[in-house]
């Protein structure tokens, strides 16, 4: 029965974009707007759950690594060592564990856990947990957020660029991050820029990449030796817990970073890796489309991206230089941005953009909302059901090159996004600038 309802699905998906589309010329009346908005919303993330729950008994090879990580660590395995994992993994291509030796800490206690909830199953409650933490989010931005907008939230939280549904499918720990992300928000609304420092350290120990964010802490309001001590208290908790990894873990700090630098060195750099569903950055989008039209050219490649991320950076000091920006606008801003030009991602870490998007798009009238979800969640879940349809029911693999930009499309619907918010932020400070003059002159004639 699910089987056909997702093969219709996929085949009507054409017509429920065309029917978004035209709902969007109904939605002038108020009352009329509101309710799409709601059946929209609900219709989301009801399909959402409901692929969650068909997908994900099939998968979770990132929840093997990790039980496969601690248990070559508790027999005096090197868990960073790839071949040493495979005797402790299902699967049959065994997956790198690429976290900090301290994070074996956390992995422990999750599977231990596991274990003492006599719930269901092992594999059950290791989801269940997922879901307290995707529950624990909302709690606490809603504590935060004085305008807070649950339906809005829940939406974005559940469908926002499929990036819950790969959270499940995979067992990855981004629902984690996505609570510790959480808190770094509340800090920043409570004014409080330290502890939200202190939680981007934190969340840097389980993935060294989130540490940068806390660079945007500089575009804040607060005095310059404010600023860089935010800064430099991040760094150095940061250090902190990764010397303290040290001493706990002396035999497999080395072999961690070793395997840490062989992922960014030649013999893995970023033009011998490929791109698509499993890594949809922006830049080997840009690569691939190079390619297609300057054949294997990297000069050319490398042209196109630096002139991307140039734009992306340009557009956002534009927004920053502007006056009266609220800090969690640009540090939401800030985040998209980051994600936008850099060159690796998962479809899972999309939960890190998550929140950004919602607090720059709360604001928006029913509409821009409505335009909101359309471009987050609707048009990355059709290209997910589509996956879901080739893969999971048909067992075959579509090479076409259309199917190969539609696997970037968690990336290219951000981009759109972004562009979106900063289009609507442009005529709606030009609006406020002539009504401005506009009643400055009537005051002159008066």
């Amino acid at each position: 029965m699910l089987h056909k309802i997702d093969i219709e699905l996929f085949r009507f998906s054409p017509l429920f974009v065309v029917g978004l589309c035209v709902m969007l010329l109904i939605m002038q009346r108020k009352g009329t707007g509101h309710h799409i908005w709601i059946a929209l919303c609900i219709f989301l993330v009801v399909l959402t759950i409901g692929i969650i729950r068909k997908s994900y008994y099939e998968t979770g090879w990132d929840f093997n690594v990790y039980i496969a990580a601690v248990s070559a660590f508790e027999n005096g395995i090197d868990p960073y060592s790839v071949e040493a994992l495979q005797k402790y993994q299902v699967q049959t291509n065994p997956l790198p564990f690429i976290y900090p030796p301290i994070s074996l800490l956390f992995f422990k206690s999750l599977i231990v856990l596991c274990k003492k909830m006599y719930l269901l199953n092992f594999r059950i409650n290791y989801y269940i947990l997922w879901c307290l933490f995707l529950t624990g989010t909302f709690f606490v931005v809603r504590k935060g957020d004085k305008d807070f907008q649950p339906l809005l939230f829940i939406t974005l939280l559940t469908t926002g660029f499929i990036a819950s549904f790969w959270n499940f499918m995979t067992g990855n720990i981004g629902l984690v991050e996505l609570f510790l992300f959480s808190l770094t928000f509340y800090f920043i609304l409570k004014d409080r820029y330290y502890l939200s420092a202190a939680f981007i350290a934190l969340t840097g120990t389980m993935k060294i990449i989130p540490l940068i964010y806390v660079v945007f802490f500089v575009f804040s309001k607060k005095s310059n030796s404010f600023k860089w001590k935010v800064v430099l208290l991040s760094v150095i908790l940061f250090v902190l817990i990764s010397a303290t990894s040290y001493f706990l873990f002396p035999d497999i700090t080395y072999p961690y970073y070793q395997s840490l630098i062989g992922n960014l060195g030649v013999e893995g750099g970023l033009f011998l890796k490929s791109g698509g569903i499993i890594n949809p950055s922006l830049f080997f989008l840009i690569r691939d489309i190079s390619r297609k039209l300057f054949c294997e050219s990297h000069i050319a490649s490398l042209s196109i991206y630096t002139l991307f991320v140039g734009g992306v950076i340009a557009l956002f000091i534009r927004y920053v230089l502007e006056k009266d920006r609220d800090f969690v606008k640009i540090f939401s801003l800030g985040v998209i941005a980051f994600f936008l030009v850099f060159p690796r991602s998962s479809p899972y870490s999309f939960t890190f953009v998550l929140l950004p998007v919602y607090f720059l798009a709360k604001e928006f009238d029913m509409r821009n909302k409505f335009l909101t979800v359309l471009i987050v969640s609707a048009v990355p879940l059709i290209t997910l059901l589509k996956l879901v349809t080739n893969v999971f029911l048909y067992g075959r693999k579509d090479d076409s090159y259309f199917t190969k930009v539609l696997n970037y499309s968690q990336s290219i619907c951000l981009l759109i996004f972004f562009v979106f918010f900063l289009v609507r932020d442009y005529f709606d400070s030009k609006r406020i600038c002539e009504g401005t003059v506009l009643n400055g002159l009537e005051n002159e004639v008066q």
